[in-house]
């Protein structure tokens, strides 16, 4: 599964530090998981996201959490959209989780597709191969 994930149109985990404050997209094997409660009670949700170029540390806050929690163990691999946020010590970053769902897939075996073909392509999340036409708007 991992292997057909268009990770080309993600932000690699080693990027992120040149994103702080800002919103991203990008996408990881969940290799661990943890939840907690926040001072409120509330469910929250602790995620450590890999690529091949690293780790990261994602937080799920309650409402995000109720929102988009069940996609966090539907999914091995999970795409997130998440502001980059600084430590406090400016020495690291977590990502802050706005959004959690499932990657972007190539699109395998195109050439030749009709317009309706690169259509559904599009609308079920699949990404055309980077030696084809790349969907740009999915």
């Amino acid at each position: 599964m991992s292997q057909d994930v268009a990770w080309d149109t993600y932000c690699l985990v080693a990027r992120l530090g040149e994103h702080i404050g800002e919103t991203v997209v990008t996408c990881g094997l969940v290799v661990e998981q943890r939840t907690h409660h926040q001072v409120t009670g509330e469910p929250m949700k602790f995620l450590t996201l890999a690529d091949w170029t690293g780790m990261v540390e994602t937080e799920l806050f309650a409402q995000t959490y109720k929102s988009y929690g069940l996609a966090t163990v539907r999914y091995p691999v999970l795409e997130v959209a998440a502001t980059v946020e600084p430590f406090e010590n400016g020495r690291g970053f977590t990502l802050r989780v706005l959004r959690a769902g499932k990657p972007r897939f190539l699109c395998r075996n195109v050439s030749g597709l009709t317009t309706t073909s690169r259509r559904f392509c599009q609308s079920a999340n699949l990404f055309l191969g980077a030696d084809l036409d790349f969907c740009q708007n999915a």
